[in-house]
């Protein structure tokens, strides 16, 4: 919004900045930001992909939980079942990942814990492996994990 001598004038905001001057005229500064880098945060709670602008700003590209049961530390006849419900949901969760990594057009990072690296790269498709920068280990997931990356060199 900005006053204009009789009226009172309301623009949508497109995420452009903004400045006033001494003056009637709305000047715009036009927004040169460009992606630093395209981040997946990938551990068995969930995944979180984003895109990390030049200006540290942080969008959100696509989240989801992972259902993946925690361990079966109780022993008895069950375990090894367990065990196998809880692989065949990493299985699942790490395809439905791959799926989502077809729709980033962009090449991206991927942030995992280093135990799951190797099996997460056998469920990718070549397509997903070519896309991919690098792997590194994160501590965290989701979005905080990506503010790990906002001021990388």
């Amino acid at each position: 919004m900005y006053w204009d001598d009789n009226d009172l004038l309301i623009e949508p905001y497109e995420r452009k900045k903004k400045f006033y001057n001494c003056g009637k005229k709305l000047v715009r500064i036009p927004s040169n930001k460009k992606i630093k880098y395209t981040v997946v945060i990938i551990d068995l709670s969930e995944t979180y992909c984003a895109n990390i602008y030049d200006d540290g700003e942080i969008e959100k590209i696509f989240e989801f939980e992972s259902h993946v049961p925690r361990k079966h530390k109780a022993g008895g006849q069950s375990q090894h079942r367990f065990e196998r419900d809880r692989e065949q949901a990493i299985i699942q969760y790490f395809n439905k990942i791959n799926n989502k990594l077809k729709e980033v057009d962009t090449k991206f990072i991927i942030a995992i814990n280093f135990i799951y690296k190797n099996w997460l790269s056998n469920y990718l498709s070549t397509e997903n492996k070519q896309k991919i920068i690098r792997f590194t280990s994160t501590e965290y997931g989701g979005e905080t994990g990506c503010y790990q990356f906002r001021n990388m060199n």
